[in-house]
């Protein structure tokens, strides 16, 4: 599998829909754990898609990317979406599914989760 790059890294964010966040959060329930899988822009902090399931298949994922595609106001070519490098976000079936969205593919480099990246950019405000 092709190492993919952090196109976040050095990038100043300017603009909505220039950049999107995903992540999945494990909640706890009665019955064990479920799974939320977000796609947060990273600009305006809008959850853009979403998806919630008791595993943590890629058709969770995608569904959230999914959503996040039809929920785009603006009419932008090759938003990139970033992620951490978990098996979801990084299979085949994942990355062929957003570069057909029109999406461009970026993950984190070490073990920095892309929590939090949005917790430090939401403490800047």
């Amino acid at each position: 599998m092709p190492k993919i790059p952090n196109l976040l890294e050095n990038l100043d964010i300017q603009h909505a829909e220039q950049a999107f966040v995903s992540d999945i959060t494990y909640i706890k329930t009665d019955q064990g754990h479920a799974y939320l899988a977000l796609v947060t822009d990273a600009y305006s902090k809008k959850i853009m898609g979403w998806s919630f399931d008791d595993n943590m298949k890629v058709s969770m994922v995608k569904q959230a990317l999914k959503m996040a595609h039809k929920n785009c106001r603006f009419n932008h070519k090759s938003i990139i979406h970033h992620s951490d490098r978990g098996k979801q976000y990084c299979c085949p079936d994942y990355t062929e599914f957003a570069n057909k969205l029109g999406f461009v593919m970026s993950t984190t480099q070490n073990q920095i989760h892309t929590k939090m990246l949005l917790q430090k950019e939401s403490m800047e405000y």
